[in-house]
């Protein structure tokens, strides 16, 4: 059974629109870094979905870039 922890971590895979969101930009822009391998996309039945570790790493990155 899992604990009252579990409950509360971020989800592995988060939409673009969700993306979007958290990152301030458009969902267009979410396109064009998945199309650009800045993002990592994955494929749940029709919905093209990003890893949150991919987004975590693209905001490290680009801090680290600063």
């Amino acid at each position: 059974m899992p604990n009252s922890d579990q409950h509360m971590e971020a989800p592995l895979l988060i939409s673009q629109q969700e993306a979007a969101r958290l990152l301030g930009v458009e969902r267009t822009t979410i396109w064009r870094m998945l199309k650009r391998q800045d993002l990592t996309p994955v494929s749940v039945g029709s919905r093209r979905l990003v890893t949150r570790v991919s987004l975590d790493d693209y905001v490290r990155s680009q801090a680290e870039d600063r």
